[in-house]
């Protein structure tokens, strides 16, 4: 009741009940979506610069990474949808984004995740959205779910949070699995 709550109140995102699985701790959540959603030999996008884990795990599971990096226009990052789309073959099947991103700070805005998601849906690329900074937001900046910003994006969606970042509760070792589209909750769990 309290994540849904949450994002209702801060986000005007209706995330339900049944959305959600429980888990120890974002990374092995994404170990399991993962091998849920992909075979050895698969690619896997992530943009950087990111956390080490990100290429650590896709490394470990025998897939492929494959680096989209973040570029800096103006003193701000930005993602680079021209990079990305040159990086996607027939075996990209997942796209691992992070959002707010850490380490650059960003807060991506709903037209930024909307052309992220856009290119994802036509190259049939499930997006695993690891947003466990999303209550971290500096003054005039607004966090945004990526499920949150159309029914197509949410059906294409894993959401990994945790209040473990937002809430400085690291030691409860406890996150979250957030999917609309049954058939990806149900293959990750």
């Amino acid at each position: 009741e309290a994540v849904i709550g949450w994002f209702q109140r801060h986000c005007g995102f209706a995330v339900k009940r049944e959305w959600i699985a429980n888990s120890v701790a974002i990374y092995p959540s994404f170990q399991g979506l993962i091998e849920a959603f992909s075979n050895e030999g698969d690619e896997v996008i992530f943009q950087t610069p990111v956390h080490f884990i990100f290429s650590d795990i896709v490394s470990s599971l025998k897939r492929v990474p494959v680096v989209n990096p973040l570029k800096i226009e103006n003193g701000a990052y930005k993602m680079d949808f021209d990079d990305l789309k040159s990086k996607i073959t027939p075996r990209t099947k997942l796209f691992l984004l992070c959002n707010p991103h850490n380490p650059v700070g960003r807060a991506w805005t709903p037209e930024e995740l909307k052309q992220l998601m856009d290119i994802c849906i036509a190259n049939h690329i499930i997006v695993i959205s690891d947003e466990v900074y999303f209550a971290l937001m500096y003054p005039g900046k607004k966090y945004t779910p990526l499920a949150s910003i159309s029914k197509e994006a949410s059906m294409n969606t894993v959401t990994c949070i945790s209040p473990s970042k937002s809430f400085n509760l690291t030691g409860i070792k406890h996150s979250l699995v957030i999917a609309e589209n049954p058939e990806l909750l149900n293959a990750y769990k």
